[in-house]
């Protein structure tokens, strides 16, 4: 009898062992609960995940959307493409002024879809017929220029359509220098527009206007008010604007140029150096 029992405990104890193993190795691994998720739903992946900056918005492009090459930022907005290139364009200004570089746009066709802030930064096209900016909202599409230095050069800005001049609001204007100095807009197409074609503002000082071409606005060509003063506007072209070739309400000190009112002292006409007036048709 003693001997049945040592091998019925045995047999039981061989049992428990075999037991307690099978329970060890089918129970969860600790690095298994990380994959599952609530409700025991798995975890995405890190690669599935997008990464987040602090504030919560989606983290920014890791490829640069520009190139320095002379001194220069050359932004790598893809003209021609049809698609908005407003963010791109801002995302390069923003560069440029940060490293104190002009902006460079190649050749091409950029579209944007609503006012363009230029920030005292200089920007360059490679040619009033070859660089291309267009506005695609014809109540908000001026590039406006602010800040310390800003300029315009080389390039056309145009209106995909417009709109009547209404309230005249200068988001619908071709170009607005609002309150900048020493500010220059050179070789510049400016064709169509809702309402001026370069307005300058807000006690705008210092700056250039010179060989440009201005046509088809729904109001003024040029115009300068809100006490800008010392501004030099030279052979410019202005035809077919919706109000006066130029307009200014502060006196403008221009090389060899004045300012005269009319006989009911409602406006004043420019009359500076190269300018060329080309009658507005009726």
């Amino acid at each position: 009898m003693e001997r049945n029992r040592k091998k019925r405990y045995a047999l039981w104890t061989g049992i428990a062992l075999l037991a307690a193993l099978v329970a060890v190795m089918l129970w969860p691994r600790g690095g298994n609960e990380k994959d599952t998720g609530p409700e025991g739903h798995p975890s995405p992946s890190p690669s599935q995940t997008q990464e987040a900056s602090p504030s919560g918005e989606p983290a920014e492009p890791e490829e640069p959307v520009w190139t320095i090459e002379d001194g220069s930022l050359h932004c790598l907005a893809n003209g021609d493409d049809r698609d908005d290139d407003l963010e791109t364009l801002e995302a390069c200004a923003k560069k440029a002024k940060a490293e104190g570089l002009q902006l460079r746009l190649s050749e091409g066709e950029y579209r944007i879809g609503d006012i363009w802030v230029v920030d005292g930064v200089k920007v360059q096209g490679a040619g009033a017929d070859k660089t291309v900016i267009v506005s695609t909202d014809p109540k908000r599409g001026s590039i406006d220029l602010e800040g310390s230095g800003p300029s315009l050069s080389d390039l056309s800005h145009v209106y995909a359509r417009t709109v009547k001049r209404g309230d005249g609001e200068n988001a619908k204007n071709s170009i607005t220098v609002r309150g900048a100095n020493g500010f220059r807009i050179e070789n510049v197409h400016v064709d169509k527009a809702s309402t001026a074609g370069i307005l300058v503002e807000d006690a705008s000082e210092d700056g250039v206007i010179a060989n440009n071409l201005v046509e088809n606005t729904g109001a003024d060509g040029i115009h300068i008010t809100d006490g800008s003063t010392r501004i030099r506007i030279e052979n410019n072209k202005v035809s077919g604007t919706g109000g006066r070739c130029h307009r200014g309400r502060q006196l403008l000190e221009g090389r060899r140029g004045d300012a005269r009112r009319d006989d009911r002292g409602q406006r004043r006409r420019l009359r500076l150096q190269g300018e060329r007036h080309i009658r507005r048709r009726r």
